[in-house]
């Protein structure tokens, strides 16, 4: 409990879709359609639409792969880390993953529009 308390939002499913493919259980073609979604979730935590369209959301997935390959370090070998690392940069750089979250992100609330005050939905990163 100590360990998933220390996580981040999404990042206990997607440490465990990297270690399925560290172990050779996966790769990045026959990897389950849920650890594909769990990893993209991780990935996409905190992109809102000031994250900067196509670019900025390629930079924030990317720099969100650099912190869970250094969260699964801890748990695999040289040789398991260059495999992730390889697969996580593939992934954070996907176009079709980018724009479906470019697709898919919340509409801002404008000021004079008030009919959705207390229904705006957030994705803003949560502190561990």
């Amino acid at each position: 409990m100590e360990f998933l308390g220390g996580c981040t939002p999404y990042e206990a499913d997607a440490l465990r879709a990297m270690l399925s493919i560290a172990a050779g259980k996966s790769t990045l073609e026959t990897m389950p359609q849920y650890d594909r979604s769990a990893l993209n979730r991780y990935l996409n935590f905190g992109c809102d639409k000031e994250t900067g369209g196509v670019d900025g959301i390629r930079a924030h997935r990317q720099k969100r792969a650099l912190g869970l390959i250094k969260s699964v370090s801890q748990y695999v070998g040289k040789e398991e880390i260059i495999d992730i690392t390889a697969m996580l940069l593939t992934v954070s750089s996907d176009r079709q993953d980018i724009q479906t979250v470019l697709d898919n992100l919340p509409k801002l609330q404008t000021s004079g529009a008030n009919h959705n005050i207390g229904n705006v939905p957030s994705n803003a990163p949560m502190p561990k």
